[in-house]
């Protein structure tokens, strides 16, 4: 918790997955990823 709060104040966004939804679904964590990061719908 400790390293989540100094990371979030330092501009750091933290993702969280569970190690079974990565294997079972990557596609969807991945789109995750991409719309956090602001990278949705850019070419």
């Amino acid at each position: 918790m400790v390293r989540t709060k100094r990371l979030e104040r330092d501009g750091w966004a933290i993702l969280r997955f569970w190690n079974d939804e990565v294997i079972r679904d990557i596609e969807n964590v991945c789109q995750h990823i991409v719309i956090a990061a602001g990278l949705a719908g850019s070419s």
